[in-house]
């Protein structure tokens, strides 16, 4: 199975090894694992720090 892997930016930023590990396992499953070059900013660190009318072009 091919399984799409969203990385956010706050994984990548303070835990990368879960990431890393994610990755492995999938993979040691059989999987494929791709990370889709179109996706985009989900906004989740504008709406947690309070930016909601910010937050709101990127997520919509």
């Amino acid at each position: 199975m091919k399984i799409a892997l969203f990385a956010t930016c706050i994984v990548d930023a303070m835990y990368p090894r879960t990431a890393r590990a994610t990755v492995a396992i999938l993979e040691r499953l059989g999987h494929e694992v791709v990370f889709p070059p179109g996706q985009a900013c989900c906004g989740q660190m504008h709406v947690n720090s309070g930016y909601f009318k910010e937050a709101h072009p990127v997520v919509a």
